[in-house]
């Protein structure tokens, strides 16, 4: 790694992580997307076995209930990951401009999350082959973050490297 780093400077440093934050944040959204919206038998078995709990439920529900919970919980989603991305994509914006709190918290984020990638893709390597390859670039992108920071102390705290 430190051939890698040696040769960049802090800010091409800077501008490649975020890139690859960028790219690890789709790959995160991509993932969880497809995670909740491959799972519909699950949610359909989940739905019998509440309805079967409640029988006289079961005719107070229009026909279709299942489906347009379905579509509930995926739209849902759709909002809760699209204000994940801009929130880091914001957080990104403030590591650009130098706001020492964004890059504790992105080395903060990529200390965990590269790791805890990495041993997804570990665990899950032969039951979700394309998943596991999703997360083993967030991992490689998070570490490399992680790791870089260290390399580069002036992209956390800016004024501290002046003095």
């Amino acid at each position: 790694m430190d051939k890698i780093f040696s040769n960049l400077n802090s800010k091409l440093f800077k501008k490649i992580s975020i890139i690859l934050l960028i790219i690890a944040d789709v790959l995160v959204t991509l993932f969880i997307y497809l995670r909740a919206t491959q799972s519909r038998d699950i949610f359909n078995k989940a739905m019998k076995i509440v309805l079967s709990q409640q029988p006289d439920a079961r005719a107070q529900l229009p026909p279709n209930f299942s489906e347009q919970l379905f579509t509930l919980m995926v739209n849902s989603l759709v909002i809760m990951l699209t204000l994940y991305f801009l929130y880091h994509f914001f957080v990104y914006y403030l590591w650009h401009i130098e706001k020492v709190t964004a890059a504790k918290y992105i080395r903060l984020i990529s200390w965990i999350a590269g790791p805890l990638a990495l041993l997804f893709t570990l665990t899950n390597l032969i039951h979700m082959p394309l998943f596991s390859i999703m997360t083993l670039v967030i991992g490689l992108n998070y570490l490399f973050v992680a790791i870089g920071m260290n390399y580069f102390p002036e992209t956390i705290n800016p004024q501290k490297s002046e003095k």
